[in-house]
């Protein structure tokens, strides 16, 4: 399949159907299984949003822990403020800043192409087989080729009335076991000038700016192990507790579906896209003369 879309120098052949979805800078990619496209996916047109703490990145998923800092004006006082505030607010905090944000934050994550911009290949998800193998049960699922400004535009529409929301590529700049940057030094240092009043009163006001400055180290940064990834990602915080979905047609332009997807359920994801999403197109990967090859089906 490679061969067929780039030549011995990574170069793009020519611009054609496949070039067009499968090397695109215009789309991402989001993979799952054959199962959970047919029974919660095809039919309502829709994604689910996940909970970020359900991930597979041990930095992501567990409580945010934060310190204190002191200003100049306040080291003298600080025997004091950690008798009378300090426990108080370090344990108020961090309950509040986890509970109220962190265990409800929401995302939507895909790949992206890496292309040079004299358009060498470097990486390609649907080639990949560590992402079909990971995120498509073993290349029994599908990779929705989605239009990335389409669901940009769709993803601020639907949850507009939402105050956080963030769409943006992950950065891979530290290592959480055996650090090398400073990527996220002060991003959960709090400080006892601003939270010394801190109250059930404030608590709103206090962590949604702690939130809004950090936004991109608390949601967008990665270690440095998941680069090959190379993830975009559509983060919301809601208040909401129940499940979250995103409208996908507006954004959805190909399925392509993978090797061992057996026939009988790929007749049925053949029905059910002409059916509900008759706009996007569908793709099937064979093995076809000792290559795999991307069979376009409409």
């Amino acid at each position: 399949m490679r061969e067929m879309l780039i030549d011995d120098n990574k170069n793009i052949r020519s611009e054609n159907y496949y070039v067009k979805y499968f090397l695109s800078r215009d789309h991402i990619y989001h993979f799952t299984s054959t199962q959970t496209f047919i029974n919660y996916i095809i039919e309502r047109q829709r994604l689910r949003l996940t909970r970020i703490t359900g991930g597979n990145d041990p930095e992501e998923s567990v409580p945010r822990h934060f310190k204190a800092t002191f200003s100049n004006e306040l080291v003298e006082q600080k025997r004091i403020l950690e008798v009378f505030h300090y426990q108080y607010i370090w344990n108020k905090y961090t309950e509040d800043i986890n509970q109220k944000y962190f265990a409800n934050a929401r995302q939507l994550c895909f790949s992206k192409n890496i292309i040079s911009v004299d358009n060498k290949v470097e990486h390609v998800p649907l080639q990949d087989y560590k992402h079909w193998a990971q995120y498509a049960r073993n290349h029994d699922g599908v990779c929705l080729v989605i239009n990335r400004n389409n669901f940009e535009e769709e993803f601020n529409r639907q949850f507009e009335n939402e105050a956080l929301r963030m769409t943006a590529d992950v950065l891979y700049e530290y290592n959480a076991m055996f650090p090398v940057s400073a990527v996220r030094e002060n991003v959960y240092d709090l400080s006892l000038d601003e939270l010394e009043d801190y109250s059930d009163a404030y608590d709103k006001e206090i962590l949604l700016k702690k939130i809004i400055d950090n936004f991109s180290a608390y949601f967008f940064v990665k270690d440095i192990c998941w680069k090959q990834e190379n993830e975009f990602r559509a983060v919301l915080l809601s208040s909401k507790n129940e499940d979250i979905y995103m409208d996908l047609k507006p954004f959805l332009d190909l399925v392509v579906v993978g090797l061992n997807v057996n026939d009988t359920d790929f007749q049925i994801i053949q029905d059910n896209l002409k059916k509900y999403n008759p706009s996007a197109h569908l793709t099937r990967l064979l093995y076809e003369y000792g290559n795999i090859q991307p069979i376009q089906i409409y």
